[in-house]
């Protein structure tokens, strides 16, 4: 269920916003059958304001809550290193609140430069935590049983910049497109009662594509390059 609106406050003021309600229900069935009812407000609103035909300035605070996978249910296990991941029918999903500023400057026909400054407040955030024991059939040693569940709070924060710079000066029709991202995060680990980057994302990011069209002839070439960095 969800609402929205616009409202123009002036000839180059806007306003935006809604609010979404989301309902849904997960049932597992297994030794334990358990059934979960989830009920969310998901609201958004955003200004823009426009210096000029060419720039803008949006900002935005938006709350959103992520897709849980079912497979992050069942219990998995790994035949090769012998690490059973457990499936954990308590998940629930991650919620994120962001605060965004973008601002957007059209340099020309085809160039363009887009800066996006973001800082996101995240509530059970999903890591892989200890869930509990399996008991070895082969002996009595418990082994600990791995899986994703909700494990705290988080911060995450970044900038995101995006550059269409036409090079025609050089080549004739011929774009550059730069984008290159920055991000960090901050996350207190319970289990190592330290604070730690959150899992699996992007610190750093680049990538860079040059085309260049031959517009009579139905041709192109380019050459394309790309870099980052993995936090695990």
């Amino acid at each position: 269920i969800f609402a929205s609106f616009v409202f123009q406050a002036s000839d180059v003021l806007t306003f935006e916003g809604g609010l979404t309600a989301e309902y849904s229900q997960i049932e597992v069935d297994s030794v334990n059958n358990q059934k979960q009812d989830f009920s969310f407000l998901k609201p958004r609103i955003s200004s823009t304001y426009k210096f000029s035909a060419q720039d803008q300035l949006s900002v935005e605070l938006a709350h959103s809550v992520g897709q849980l996978n079912f497979g992050d249910f069942a219990t998995s296990n790994e035949a090769f290193d012998g690490i059973t991941n457990t499936g954990n029918s308590n998940l629930m999903p991650d919620q994120t609140t962001e605060l965004a500023a973008t601002y957007d400057w059209s340099l020309s026909e085809r160039g363009s430069l887009k800066v996006k400054v973001f800082h996101q407040w995240r509530k059970d955030v999903l890591e892989q935590v200890v869930i509990g024991r399996n008991e070895s059939s082969e002996d009595d040693n418990n082994t600990l049983a791995y899986g994703l569940g909700n494990a705290g709070s988080a911060r995450f924060w970044g900038v995101e910049t995006d550059i269409n710079l036409p090079l025609d000066f050089l080549l004739s029709d011929s774009l550059l497109e730069i984008s290159h991202s920055y991000q960090d995060s901050n996350f207190y680990d319970q289990i190592i009662k330290e604070d730690r980057n959150i899992n699996n994302y992007v610190p750093n990011a680049l990538e860079m594509n040059f085309r260049q069209d031959f517009i009579e002839k139905g041709l192109a070439w380019g050459l394309g390059y790309s870099s980052d960095t993995l936090n695990k």
